[in-house]
Parts: C-alpha cells; structure tokens; sequence
C-alpha cells in the first residue's frame, strides 16, 4: 500500500473581521457550487455501472480540491488505486454531497452511490478515466475544533477530515493534495499550501510516523535562531491516528 499524507490540511485567514468564513446557516442553502457543473453526458453505448457497495480498502493515491470559502462548496476530484473491487468507501462526516461522477469513455457519467451516516459507498468502475471520481459537496461551519471554523481555519486531525472533503483518515491511507480557494473576502489573505506532492507518512517496523513543520521550533531549540522550515516535529500513531509519542529531528 503507498503511504502519503495525513489528513491534516492547514489553511487560515489572516486580516478583517470574522474570517472570510461566513456562518454555519450559509451550509444548508441550496445554492449552485461556484464552478458551473455541467450535466453529465452519456456516451454512445451507455456502459453498465457498478452499483453502490463498500470497499474501505481502497487505496487513495491524490485529492485535488477546491473550496468555496463564500458558498461553503467543494469540489474533489479522488484518484485510487487500480483494483478488482468496483467500489470505493469514503468518509464524509456531514457533507451534503450534490454529485458523484466520473469519466467513461470521454463523458462525464454520474456514478451510483449510497449514503449510510458520515460514509459514502460508490460503485467504481474499472475503466473511469485516470481512475478518479469527482465529487460535489456542501460542506459547513464548525464551531468545535471539527473542521472549518468561523475564524477561517481549519482542524481536521485525527478523525475531522470528512466534514471538510470527502476521505479516509486513517495515516496509512493519506493522500498528495493540490488544493485551490475561492470567494475568499477581499480584505483576508489565504494562507495555505497550493500543493502538497510528497509523502509524509512513512511505516516502520515501529508504527506510523507524520513528518510536519514545527511552527514553535524557537521554543524548544537550542539554536537561538532556528530555521523553522527545516526543523521538522515527528509524531508517532497508530494505525488509526492516535498519538504515541513525538520529538524533534535533526536539521
């Protein structure tokens, strides 16, 4: 199985009021996502598609995102790994999901797909173009550390992933991301990482390991003037995120 990054997304806004972020009741308006959908085109010979069913052993290889910060929309666009399953299980917390679809045959094609609580079950086809699925979504304001806060951050690790875009939270399971905003308010600036194209998980004998940023590495350093891109903060978990043990690595 490949290892890549926890799902853990740092975003925040910095300057005015409030965040940018909007409050909890936008989550629920039944307003169009900001990129325009197109309806999905059948091709000649429509293709017979799987049906909806669970498979959380798939391996997801990337997710590229994109937020609406103003109509707390999102849009993903999940690749996997090739597989005899034709299904794919993801987490999506309270996400109210608009669409499921892929590309087959040079048309986009709406996939079967069923909801059961905070999953999402779809029947993958083997031949969906790239191996992606792209899926439309609502999601909202949080006020508990559990995803994107009126403040204009986001807190997503361990288990909060899928309140912010559907995913699979466990460390060996973690994704490379690209990642776009948009609406975001005039008057903040997004700070965030456009893409993150490494692995930052590795498995060892011992268990998982995160690799991060420390950004309190002046703290704890010997070097009165360390430098905080390269000093980096190791965490240990288990399989399903809990935190066993931390410490700094070398320069």
């Amino acid at each position: 199985m490949r290892l890549s990054l926890p799902v853990c997304l740092l975003l925040a806004l910095l300057g005015g009021c409030g965040g940018g972020g909007g409050d909890s009741s936008q989550a629920g308006a039944p307003e169009p996502p900001s990129t325009p959908m197109e309806p999905p085109t059948e091709p000649a010979d429509p293709p017979v598609l799987p049906a909806a069913a669970v498979d959380w052993d798939r391996n997801l290889l990337a997710v590229d995102l994109e937020l609406d910060l103003e109509r707390l929309r999102g849009t993903a666009i999940i690749s996997v790994e090739q597989a005899a399953s034709e299904a794919l299980s993801l987490e999506v917390g309270d996400l109210e999901v608009h669409e499921v679809r892929a590309e087959i045959n040079g048309a986009q094609v709406s996939l079967n797909h069923a909801r059961e609580a905070a999953a999402l079950h779809i029947g993958f086809p083997r031949d969906a173009q790239g191996g992606a699925v792209e899926i439309r979504y609502a999601f909202s304001v949080k006020e508990d550390f559990s995803g994107y806060s009126p403040d204009g951050y986001t807190f997503l690790w361990p288990y909060f992933c899928g309140n912010l875009f559907p995913c699979k939270s466990q460390p060996g399971d973690g994704v490379v991301f690209d990642l776009r905003l948009v609406g975001i308010d005039p008057s903040n600036t997004a700070v965030f990482p456009p893409s993150i194209p490494n692995d930052s998980v590795r498995e060892t004998e011992y268990g998982y390991y995160i690799y991060g940023t420390r950004q309190d590495c002046s703290a704890d350093s010997d070097d009165p003037t360390p430098d905080c891109l390269t000093l980096n903060l190791i965490i240990k978990t288990d399989q399903k995120g809990k935190r066993l043990y931390n410490g700094d690595v070398a320069k």
